[in-house]
């Protein structure tokens, strides 16, 4: 899976991953990852209100309490899931929002 180098620099300052982790990650985000219309409340406002700032070919998905923004299949950002929605998350991205 592409990832852009920005993506990259993101991982590493963020959440210290290395680049082979990253990239794992953007895998598994893209595959099992929520999209926005999994939500409701106030968290899906939310990342509709994201995915209006955006071009029409991104995609948000959420995975491990992150954002990961994807342009079709490439990774172009990640951020945390802000804690006022961690709520929202199923159970299993919950449990691993630190890992």
């Amino acid at each position: 899976m592409p990832v852009t180098h920005h993506a990259l620099k993101l991982c590493q300052e963020r959440f210290g991953w290395s680049q082979s982790v990253a990239l794992d990650k953007a895998w598994c985000a893209y595959l099992d990852g929520h999209t926005h219309t999994d939500f409701g409340g106030h968290f899906r406002n939310y990342l509709n209100e994201e995915l209006a700032k955006t071009p029409k070919d991104i995609e948000l998905r959420v995975y491990q309490g992150k954002v990961f923004v994807f342009a079709q299949t490439v990774l172009i950002t990640v951020w945390f899931v802000p804690k006022d929605f961690i709520g929202y998350l199923p159970a299993r991205d919950a449990n691993e929002i630190w890992v």
